[in-house]
């Protein structure tokens, strides 16, 4: 939950980050700067997601909406 939590901060100060940045960095130093800080802690929130079986519910779920798509499809009157 943590993890969550830290994502969502980090997703919502990246505007008023940006603009304060942008007065006095050049965009692509700052966009360096912005992945180096946000990749590690995707990685440690993927890796606890996956840890907690995420993946194969996601991928059931998928799995499942896209057959009823199928179905619905195949149902449909012309």
């Amino acid at each position: 939950m943590a993890a969550l939590l830290l994502l969502a901060v980090m997703w919502g100060l990246s505007i008023p980050v940006t603009k304060l940045g942008l007065q006095g960095v050049p965009p692509l130093t700052l966009t360096a700067l912005w992945l180096s800080c946000v990749t590690p802690a995707l990685g440690r929130l993927r890796s606890t997601l996956v840890g907690l079986g995420l993946q194969r519910r996601l991928e059931a779920v998928s799995g499942a909406l896209l057959i009823a798509l199928g179905a619905r499809l195949a149902l449909e009157q012309r």
